[in-house]
Formats: C-alpha cells, sequence, structure tokens
C-alpha cells in the first residue's frame, strides 16, 4: 500500500523566486488511468547467476478497474444531491483572484459536464 501511496502523490515542492515573481513548484504523479496503477512495481529482485530483474506489478497481483467509494454523507442544495469542493489558496495568495480562479474552472466544468448534472458555484456557503 505504501509503494502504491508513493506513486500516486501530488505536492509542492517548493518555490522559485524570479525577479518580481514567485513560482510554485509541484511535483505531479497521479494516477490517471487503471493501467498506470497496474505498472507501479511493488517489488523487484536482481538474479545474480542470470543478472535479470524480476519485477512483480500491482497487474500480477491485483485486478484493476476505475470505480469510487459509496460516499460518507450525502450533500443537497436547494433539496437536489450537489457536491462541495474545498478550495485552499496558497499562503501569500490574493483571495479575491483565488475565488476568481475557482469560478472559472466551475464555468469550464459546466461547459463540459454530462448531462443531467449542473454547477453552480454557491461563494456563500
Amino acid at each position: 500500500m505504501q509503494t502504491l501511496q508513493a506513486a500516486n502523490i501530488s505536492l509542492s515542492a517548493g518555490s522559485v523566486d524570479e525577479g518580481k515573481r514567485r513560482y510554485v513548484v509541484r511535483t505531479e504523479g497521479e494516477f490517471t488511468a487503471p493501467e498506470e496503477v497496474e505498472q507501479v512495481v511493488l517489488y523487484s529482485q536482481l538474479d545474480p547467476q542470470t543478472g535479470r530483474m524480476a519485477r512483480v506489478t500491482v497487474a500480477d497481483v491485483a485486478t484493476v478497474e476505475f470505480g469510487y467509494k459509496e460516499p460518507g454523507a450525502r450533500i443537497r442544495r436547494l433539496s437536489k444531491p450537489a457536491m462541495a469542493i474545498n478550495t485552499v489558496r496558497e499562503t501569500g495568495a490574493n483571495v479575491i483572484e483565488t475565488m476568481r480562479g475557482g469560478s472559472r474552472r466551475c464555468s469550464r466544468a459546466e461547459r463540459n459536464r454530462p448531462a443531467p448534472a449542473s454547477l453552480n458555484p454557491d461563494p456563500g456557503v
């Protein structure tokens, strides 16, 4: 389990200052498809006689499929099922720009949503 968690991580790697600008650096290693999970090497060992590397991958020991975890809670808005997304700004980031960025992302997601879902940002929540 630790091997899978280490392979599926996205975290801040610090920042780089360049003149008046500051760039936040992130390491991206998130799984986007079941095949990526299947390719994770769980164990490897060198055969001293042949010099070949023996590897055990997730696909060797498990079946990987796309799914979801049953929700532990239900969220509703105006008596309809809803989804909540938490937005967290980086330290020192402009709150107004962060909210505008979140609204732009919701608008883009709304244009690409499958029917009959709808996205309605509610900044009051």
